[in-house]
């Protein structure tokens, strides 16, 4: 690294304050990881009413001249500042985004205020940062306020808006431009219109210096049309050379089987057979049928389209006929409720369908299964095969994003690849996929080799935090325009 910056990481949500998605996963990480590369690293995220002040030691900094209060204390375990912009009118409730699957309808004003927030917490604090990393449609406002010249002691700072997942756009009425004061002569197709609408994340990707995505392959299917681009290809390929795909890393201190204080008994690659005992305890507690050597194939997941539900749903009479044990946790969709629920009472002791957010168990699946389900129609980034890797979980993949990148397909012939995938988002070919996972599950000397490769694959947050320290680099030297 050939300087050390300021950089300000800003997200709607971290771990361990806030979580809903692997947004907060990278939140909760990558700061730390660009911290000990020797950059200045701070944080910032909204005060949700979930988050106590006396949990993490949080005091009061200063009102802020958007109105609301800045708060501040240290990402626990680290020398990081994390900021927090409470607003008990925006913020003082339990949900982040809204609650029982319903949408807050002023999420807006909300996230309009948490933008204006965040910049002007900088200028009470007098801490002006090298490089602002926004993060997804709730902080993608910030690189437009400061090239309309808003917050002039920023003017200077560069802008990286990262992507996390493009079909979340923060899309609104037209009559949100009005109430956020932004110039009428900007609302043109060209400019910030979007389907008669407006978009955040439009705004950020029109005028961030840099834009970024969590995997190589995604960053090129959100140019492509249709179920990836989401509408937003047009704009992506007018900034096709300031896009860049940075694959997400794991945080190896929460995820280590060594070390995980929710499993039956810890392991490593040296005790491999302790992960049986892992296994017993998933089986009994669920009441599954089948004995230890019958493979065990979790899938612990958001429950929703984007997962492919449908082609798992539509191939599960096809697995049932397998010899192996499928264990589903997740809250999501409830549309896909019935279905799972019935699919799970007609194979009951084969099949434990399990709709709850249930943290314990889902480290223990990790720690007891022999392998993974993704079948994912699409997956920007994907945390859970890495997490499996880790576990020794070998993951059954659709190749599709992260997991095109991180999953290499298992190669009887030559003993290579880490992973089972699958091309074609169908039934057929995920039974396919399946089915030559567990006939490598019945070659010992086959599957020892996976494992190996698995478990000694490193997707620690080092490399990543590199690229990213290149690209701040990058951005802090391009010359910045106002927009008017």
């Amino acid at each position: 690294m050939s300087e050390a910056l300021k950089i300000l990481f800003v997200a709607s949500e971290a771990v361990p304050f806030a979580k809903t998605g692997g947004l907060a996963d990278v939140a909760g990480s990558l700061p730390k990881a660009l911290f000990l590369m020797g950059h200045d690293v701070r944080l910032a995220i909204p005060k949700y009413g979930i988050i106590e002040d006396k949990t993490y030691n949080l005091r009061i900094r200063g009102e802020l001249s958007c109105g609301g209060t800045l708060k501040t204390c240290l990402l626990p375990g680290t020398a990081i500042t994390a900021m927090f912009m409470e607003n008990e009118k925006y913020f003082g409730r339990w949900g982040f985004y809204g609650e029982n699957g319903v949408d807050y309808p002023d999420n807006a004003e909300r996230f309009l205020y948490f933008n204006n927030a965040v910049l002007s917490a900088c200028e009470k604090l007098e801490w002006i940062p090298d490089v602002i990393h926004c993060n997804d449609w709730q902080s993608s406002l910030i690189p437009l306020f400061l090239k309309l010249g808003r917050f002039p002691s920023l003017e200077k700072c560069a802008t990286i808006v990262t992507i996390h997942n493009i079909a979340y756009q923060g899309f609104f009425e037209k009559a949100f431009m009005e109430a956020a004061g932004l110039p009428r002569e900007l609302y043109t197709p060209e400019k910030l219109e979007y389907w008669n609408g407006f978009s955040f994340l439009k705004a950020g990707l029109l005028y961030g210096d840099v834009i970024t995505t969590v995997s190589e392959k995604y960053a090129a299917e959100i140019l492509e049309s249709g179920e990836y681009g989401r509408g937003m290809e047009g704009v992506l390929r007018d900034r096709e050379q300031d896009l860049h795909g940075i694959l997400n890393g794991i945080d190896y201190e929460q995820w280590d089987p060594f070390t995980d204080r929710f499993l039956a008994k810890n392991y490593n690659l040296e005790t491999i057979e302790r992960k049986q005992a892992n296994k017993r305890e998933a089986v009994r507690d669920l009441k599954l049928e089948a004995g230890e050597k019958t493979p065990l194939i979790s899938m612990v997941s958001r429950l929703d389209e984007q997962k492919g539900l449908d082609i798992l749903l539509e191939a599960m009479d096809g697995l049932m006929q397998l010899d192996l044990n499928i264990v589903l946790l997740g809250v999501g969709d409830r549309k896909f409720y019935p279905a799972l629920q019935a699919a799970g009472e007609k194979y009951s002791g084969k099949l434990s369908v399990n709709l709850r957010f249930d943290n314990p168990l889902g480290h223990l699946l990790y720690g007891g299964s022999d392998m993974f389900l993704m079948p994912s129609h699409f997956e920007p980034c994907g945390l859970s095969q890495l997490i499996s890797f880790k576990y020794g979980v070998i993951p059954i993949a659709r190749a599709t994003g992260g997991l095109y990148d991180t999953v290499a397909n298992f190669r009887p012939e030559t003993g290579r690849g880490n992973g089972f995938t699958f091309e074609p988002s169908s039934p057929d070919a995920l039974l396919e996929a399946v089915t030559r996972a567990v006939l490598t599950y019945a070659d010992k000397k086959a599957w020892s080799r996976l494992l190996h490769t698995a478990m000694t694959a490193d997707f620690s947050w080092e490399k990543s935090a590199r690229k990213y320290s290149e690209l701040y680099e990058f951005a802090v030297r391009r010359p910045r325009e106002r927009v008017l």
